[in-house]
Formats: structure tokens, sequence, C-alpha cells
């Protein structure tokens, strides 16, 4: 026998001597028992014991539940065990106890002879297969046969394996609700049983919503306080059903309140109109402040039978619709000193349509550059802002691409090359380029607006300053072609007074800023001096008519007036010191908050007024909702079942943004309420079309803000970014270990050493 292997068999025994067997009362081994010596109180039963912690040289006396009290406390309900807590243990250290006591109780039900562990008869056939026995797998593996116990691995991956044979997105672990279904899954009553096809998609489905409905009512409160706007919009479903929906937002929270199938319905203004008056119903007649809808003709006029049967509420077009006319506008203007604009779009477009249809081209462009190419339709808002903005980001890599060999070889294996010399001829034109870099200066103020426009929060109040600051700022832009600057000043006029309602003009003179030194000292863009919004021709016959509008009672209307006179000047009720400073730095809302109580009738109006939103993006983001509840596998959804999906979904995610733990949430939300124009045009697509179904690999990609450069004909494809980056000499972030991972460490092992014993690992 080699001396070796007998050495090691030996110290194979000695490790499985250390090895523990499952106790029903594991905290014994964290104390030392003094032999001999037991309790004089009765007999009871009690030992004597010293903590191995170290907290007392004295001993302790008792039984185990004294044991159990001193090193990780006595259970809930039960009393007092006449022993202090060990005050050398750490609450990580007392954290793996309890643990431990935890796992004992679910193995053995908290009485070691209630559960005996089974008997193994290899047991007996001798040493070596004894010890083989006493392997902690194997009694594990016991143990979960025997109260049939799944791993939580087993478990991860039976849930893992449902979510791959449903088809179901990985960003519904990233939900809240999946939190709260498993939290309920471990609470539920032994034996608890799924409901079935039949209860889910009827009875539970009718009462989830109501309690949705119920939920809501705290938000609800809030409409008699800060008004109501009544937003709709319609879409065709995949079995192209006409559809409405209607949204009730009030101060930045849209809640989805019906769909009504309108497939049967002529789209007349009357017909338009029943449908808002039942929401406008529903919500209360006196908490609609307005309501906003598309810019067609029959809803304009849905609008005008409306205020003809209530009279305090105004109609208003989507802001960002109009503005995304107001870019079409300019895009069709057929003067030869703007015609370059649809020019250069439809060339552009031309390129985009052509790489992404072939295959071959649109591969070889992606070894070009790590963005790609995008192929925006006609109803996504400022379409022909995105796609040329994307064609000048990627410039250097199609350039790059049209002059490598690759390219050629694909011209001589195409089915149409004057195309492909078409496309060539224009990524190569320097004058295409240059056309190009225009449009984006002229169109980037509007688009700006519409970015900051597309929101559900409260921007009433600062829509009519942004639209002059855009004029403005076009105006610089093309300071050196009046000709071009009067075209569009032009455009953009008649746009906006065709939507232009006294409501925004009411909204703009109450809000503070506006009247501010730090505000009024600094020139608008395009150089014009900035002046008080009650100064304004425009606005000063505007917002008395909206008062008119809102308030029925005269002598209200009067005290109202008088009101708005002392706030404009700083003077009477609001000439306080600290109210004139925080005009400069709280958003409007908030100063009203705060000062607009020492005038109740202008303080009441202003919250109903500045509490309002300007566009129907809710509405629009709903047919998201739609879209990815009614697909293609579930096109036998009635549509009653769809909308009461929807309003269950949609909901959903509103209240989910009110609870404790949001914060734990963020990612599963995704629909970010700040635009900027700044960031990445495939981010601006991710926010407009709510991702429901976002994947761990799309947020988990890294983007590359370097360019490509252009390389000469016959060159090699660039190189990889991660040759481009290098590779990092540093540790990589997985292999640092967390400070609370190295207490959890330094803890068991100080458990270990009050034990005594070494564990297997």
């Amino acid at each position: 026998m080699d001396p070796g292997q007998g050495m090691n068999s030996e110290q194979e025994i000695l490790e499985d001597d250390d090895v523990e067997e499952p106790s029903a009362t594991p905290l014994w081994k964290y104390v030392t028992k003094i032999s001999g010596e037991t309790s004089s109180k009765g007999g009871g039963g009690g030992s004597k014991f010293i903590c191995n912690f170290g907290c007392k040289t004295e001993p302790y006396t008792g039984s185990y539940s004294r044991v159990r009290a001193h090193l990780i406390g006595i259970k809930p309900g039960q009393k007092a065990q006449g022993v202090q807590l060990c005050p050398n243990i750490t609450n990580t250290e007392r954290e793996l106890l309890k643990q431990e006591e935890m796992d004992a109780t679910r193995i053995f039900g908290g009485n070691a002879k209630a559960r005996k562990l089974p008997s193994n008869p290899s047991m007996n056939t001798g040493a070596c297969q004894g010890n083989q026995s006493n392997n902690p797998s194997q009694i594990k593996g016991i143990l979960d046969d025997m109260f049939k116990i799944s791993t939580k691995e087993d478990v991860d991956q039976r849930i893992a394996r449902c979510l791959y044979g449903n088809g179901i997105p990985f960003n519904v672990v990233r939900s809240p609700l999946w939190v709260d279904m498993v939290a309920a899954i471990n609470n539920a009553p032994k034996g608890y049983k799924s409901p079935n096809y039949e209860k889910v998609r009827t009875t539970l489905l009718d009462k989830e919503q109501n309690k949705v409905r119920q939920a809501l009512n705290p938000l609800m409160q809030d409409w008699s306080t800060h008004g109501v706007s009544i937003m709709s919009d319609g879409w065709s479903n995949i079995k192209n059903q006409q559809l409405f929906n209607i949204m009730a937002v009030s101060g930045g929270k849209a809640i989805f309140i019906n769909g009504h199938d309108v497939s049967a319905v002529e789209k007349n203004a009357t017909n338009i109109a029943e449908l808002l008056f039942k929401a406008i119903d529903y919500v209360g007649p006196s908490n609609v402040v307005q309501v906003v809808t598309d810019n067609a003709a029959n809803c304009k006029a849905a609008g005008a039978i409306i205020q003809r049967k209530y009279n305090h509420i105004f109609w208003s077009g989507c802001l960002a619709h109009t503005l995304n006319l107001l870019m079409k506008d300019i895009a069709k203007c057929e003067h030869p000193s703007l015609s370059f604009v649809d020019e250069t779009y439809k060339r552009g477009k031309a390129v985009v349509k052509y790489i992404k249809n072939h295959s071959a081209c649109q591969s070889l462009f992606k070894s070009f550059s790590s963005l790609e190419l995008l192929k925006s339709k006609k109803t996504r808002f400022g379409h022909h802002f995105i796609v040329i903005q994307r064609l000048v980001k990627v410039r250097a890599s199609l350039v790059s691409m049209a002059l490598s060999k690759q390219w050629e070889y694909l011209r001589r294996t195409t089915s149409a090359p004057d195309q492909h010399d078409i496309v060539q001829q224009t990524v190569l034109d320097e004058d295409f380029w240059r056309k190009s870099k225009r449009v984006l200066k002229i169109t980037k103020p509007i688009y700006k607006m519409l970015r900051f426009s597309d929101t559900d929060k409260p921007i009433i109040g600062e829509v009519y300053e942004q639209m002059d600051m855009m004029l403005g700022t076009i105006k610089d832009i093309l300071s050196n072609d009046p000709v071009v600057c009067d075209l569009i000043h032009k455009r953009v006029v008649a746009r906006w007074d065709k939507m232009n309602i006294p409501l925004h003009c009411l909204a703009y003179v109450l809000v503070p800023k506006y009247y501010t030194n730090s505000w009024l000292s600094n020139p608008a863009p395009g150089g014009v001096r900035r002046r008080k919004p009650h100064v304004d021709s425009e606005v000063q016959k505007g917002y008395p008519e909206a008062i008119e509008k809102m308030v029925v009672d005269p002598n209200e209307a009067a005290v109202i007036r008088l009101q708005i006179s002392d706030f404009v000047s700083n003077k009477g009720v609001f000439s306080q010191p600290q109210a004139v400073t925080d005009r400069a730095t709280m958003t409007a809302l908030s100063w009203w908050h705060l000062y607009g109580g020492v005038a109740p009738e202008l303080f009441s109006l202003a919250l109903k007024v500045l509490s309002q939103s300007v566009n129907t993006s809710c509405a629009e983001r709903c047919w998201s909702t739609y879209s990815y509840i009614h697909t293609v596998k579930r096109n036998k959804l009635n549509v009653d079942r769809a909308e009461k999906l929807v309003f269950v979904h949609y909901n959903h995610r509103l209240l989910s943004r009110y609870r404790d733990d949001c914060e734990n949430f963020k990612n599963w939300d995704a629909n970010p309420e700040e635009p900027n124009i700044e960031e990445d045009v495939v981010a601006m697509e991710e926010r407009e079309r709510v991702s429901l179904s976002d994947s761990e690999d799309e947020s988990d990609s890294i983007p590359v803000s370097s360019q490509l450069t252009i390389v000469s004909s016959g060159s090699a494809p660039p190189c990889s970014t991660s040759s481009i980056l290098g590779s990092s000499s540093g540790p990589s972030p997985s292999s640092q270990v967390s400070p609370m991972e190295q207490a959890k460490a330094q803890a068991q092992r100080r458990i270990e050493k009050a034990r005594g014993k070494r564990q297997r690992k």
C-alpha cells in the first residue's frame, strides 16, 4: 500500500469526523457545557453552560431555550427567559445563527423526537461505507427527499424555465408586482394551487380592475383642487378595429379611463364629442379644465361642441402634434430658398432605405459603425430631424464603407447597380452633408421644443415663453439669411395662432419666475429684451378672457383681477421679501403652494391652470400597451377584455411610482420623464415607445461615442472597440469583494471558531 495514499485516507477520515450531522438544537455548539453540574432549582433538566463568545466567565443555568435566548433572542410571543442577549455577537453573526436555527426548525419542526432521520443500511457495512454515508451532501439529499425540500437553485431554474418556455420578457422579474407575487406564494397556505385559466381571464381580472380603481382614489381626490385635462387619441389594433382611448391627466399623473371600439361609428364631430362627454361626466364637469386632442378638423369641431355645452372648458390641440406639422410645413415648402430641406431629406432617406433593405449592405455598414441607421415612420414626431441627425452622426462610417473594396464587390453582385451608385454619390457628396447640417441647424430648435412638450408634466405655464425663445433661436441661426428666416417665421406664427388659446396666456401670466429681475435682465434669444408677461399685447387680450370663462361669479372674477395686479407688481399680499426672492428658484406650483394662500381666490385658480398638460403623449403611449397586450398570438382577445387588461397594466405602472419601495424598481419603469435633445435618438425612441419587453442584453449594451476615421480604398474594416480601447490591467469589478460580503465572511469565521469544529467546503 502506498504510504501517501494511507495518509490521505487518514486525513479524509479525520475530516469526516469533524463534519456535523443535522441537529434540532444547533445552538448548543456555541456554548460549553460544564459536565456534572445541573440546576439545583427543581431539577428541571437544566444544565450549566458558558458562552463561547466570551461575554461572561460565570456559567449560565438553563435549558436550550435559554441558550437560544442568550445567543439570538427570544421568539415572538415567548416570555422572557431571564438571561441577557450576548453583547459580543454582532448583528451579522446573529443573523447567521438565526438562519441556522430556522433551518433546524424547518427540518425537525422544533422537536428532535418528532422526526427521526432515516437509518442507512450501508452504515453497518464497514468503516469506509459508514464514513461515506456521513457525507454532508448525502445527508442533505436524504433530508430533501424526506421532506420534499427544493434547493434555491432548483426553484430558480423552474422559474426561469417558465419564462423561457412561455416567451415572457426578462424585464418582468424587475417588476414590483413580481416581488409581490413571490412574497404571496411564500406566505400561501400549504398545498396552494394556482388559479385556472377561466378564473384568471374572468373573475380575477374583474376583481383586479376594481382594486386598481380603489387604489387610484387618492390620486383622483386631487382633481377638484388641481383640475383635469381630458386627453384622447385614436388607433387601429391588429384586427384593424378602430379604437378610441381617453386619459385623465392632472399634475403630471396620467390615468387611463377607458377605451372604446368605434369601428362601426362614423368619426364625425358629434360622435367624438359624445365619447368625450362620457369622460367629462366620469371625471366631473367642474373638475375638467380643458380637452386636448390632435389637430384634425373633426376633433376641433368636437371641441367646439363641448365648449358650447360647458362654457368653462377649453379645447386645445396637441402641442407636440402642432410642432410636428410645423416641421412638415417647412419640409414641404416649395420656395427656392427653402426647397433644399425636402431635397436633402429625400436623398438621405434613399440612402437609409437602400442600406436597410439590403442585408449585405447592412452587414457591411455594421462592420464600420456601432450605431444603426434609423428608418423612422412618418407618424413619428420629428422624423425628418431623426433620420438626418443619425446620418450626420455616422457620416465617417458611411464614407469609409463607400470607399472600401467590399462596397465595390457588392456593386458587382447587386441587382440594382444604379441605386448602388446613387447611394455612393450621395455619401461622397460634400454638398449633401453641408445641406444636412443646415437642415439640422434650422430644425433643431423646433425639435427641441417638441421634445420639451412631449411629456405629461404640467408645463402649460412655460409654453408661451418657450415658443418665443424658439423663434428667437431660429432668428439667431438665420441672421445671415433673412429670406429663409422670414419664411420659417411665418409658418411658426401661423401654426401657433391655430393652437394658442386664452388658457395659455393665463398660465403664462401666473408663472412667478417671469417677474424676477434675474430673468428680465437677461436678453432673450434673438436679441429681444424680455418683458413681464402681462405687458405683451396678445397676453393682455387673452388672460382676461380665460378668467371670465373659468370664473362664473363676476364678483369673484373682479377680486382675482385685483389679486393678479398685486401679483405681477410684487405688492400687497405678495410683497413678502422671501416670496419675492423664491420666485427665481422655485417652480410655479411649488411657489403658489407656499405663498398663494394669502390670496385664496387667485390661489385656487392658479393651481387649476398650472397643473395642466399640453399634449396627448400619454394617450399615444397607451397604444404601446395595447400592442404589447393584443399581439398576433393573442388576436382572439376581444376588445372589452383587452381594454380591462390595458386599464390594469397602464395604471399599475402609474401606481408603482408611488410605492414606498419605488426606488428599487426604476429599471422596470422604462419611461424617463426628462426629455433631452442631446441624448441618443435610440434612447429617445425607447422612451417614446415604452420598452415593455426590455431585455437584459439590450440594457447592458455599451454605447460607443468615438467616430471611426475615413479609410482609403482597399483598407480593412476598422478595428473592434476592444482593440481600440485596450484591455484593462486592473482587477475586474466582479473580483472585488464588497464591505458587506467581507463583514459576513468575518462573522462566519468567528462563528466557526466559537463552534470549535471545521466544516467541509
